[in-house]
């Protein structure tokens, strides 16, 4: 299932006092768009490379030496329940929506951009 409808960023966003429900964290312009999208791009093959799920199967072999037992019946249960969410939770990041929620881009700027591609670099 999507996992999104479980996080209230505007809920979380007043709260914490950031923004008032009604105001964005930024303000919408063409090059701040292209910027959140490119950065947030970057995020997004670091998250899904596999440079990630390696840095989490190693800390969870380190977790299952400390807990001690069977090391190798810790890791099969460990893998088993964070592997699949590490992927599912990393396909959710949406460059694009989470730079619109932050009020960074333009609701024309993004559909334009949809229409060209994911490189913002290339124009």
């Amino acid at each position: 299932g999507n996992l999104l409808p479980l996080f209230d960023t505007e809920g979380i966003c007043t709260s914490m006092g950031v923004c008032t429900s009604s105001s964005p964290l930024l303000h919408a312009t063409p090059e701040g768009c292209k910027a959140c999208v490119a950065a947030l791009d970057l995020v997004d093959v670091v998250l899904k490379s596999n440079d990630l799920k390696d840095l989490a199967d190693i800390a969870m072999d380190e977790l299952c030496i400390v807990m001690g037992g069977r090391v190798d019946v810790c890791q099969k249960i460990l893998r088993g329940f964070i592997d699949p969410i590490i992927t599912n939770v990393v396909q959710l990041f949406d460059p694009k929506m989470l730079c619109a929620q932050a009020g960074a881009c333009p609701a024309n700027q993004l559909t334009a951009m949809s229409l060209v591609g994911s490189n913002v670099f290339c124009e």
